[in-house]
């Protein structure tokens, strides 16, 4: 996953970010990942193509608050279960569908929202 090395190297410290942002979308915001590094408030880490949750990968988020965010109902679900198996403290999952664009940048619009928190609920339709 890209990104994990900086959330791993937070955590080796005894660092934990406010949330860690899960994209499983390859084409979606990443040129940001490597502006967040490892003493940043926030861990952004990107799902490659084809990859599978293991329990070494998702060590790093042992008792924190993960969104996971994309446009295929089916990975987002593989890996909020994956989160949730490996003890996140809070996990918000977010599927979306990407519109045409709108002056620079597409526009998204969210279809499904589940929070283990079950404080997220109003999107619910």
């Amino acid at each position: 996953m890209r990104g994990q090395r900086h959330l791993e190297a937070m955590r080796y410290r005894g660092n934990a970010p406010s949330f860690v942002d899960i994209e499983t979308d390859t084409d979606f915001r990443m040129e940001l990942i490597d502006y967040f590094p490892e003493f940043s408030s926030v861990a952004m880490m990107q799902i490659m193509p084809g990859e599978k949750p293991t329990p070494e990968k998702m060590r790093c988020v042992v008792g924190l608050t993960v969104k996971v965010d994309g446009c295929d109902p089916e990975t987002v679900r593989v890996w909020r279960e994956a989160c949730i198996a490996a003890k996140a403290a809070r996990v918000i999952s977010n599927v979306f569908v990407r519109h045409e664009v709108y002056g620079d940048r597409p526009r998204f619009e969210g279809i499904l929202v589940t929070d283990t928190a079950e404080v997220l609920t109003w999107q619910k339709c």
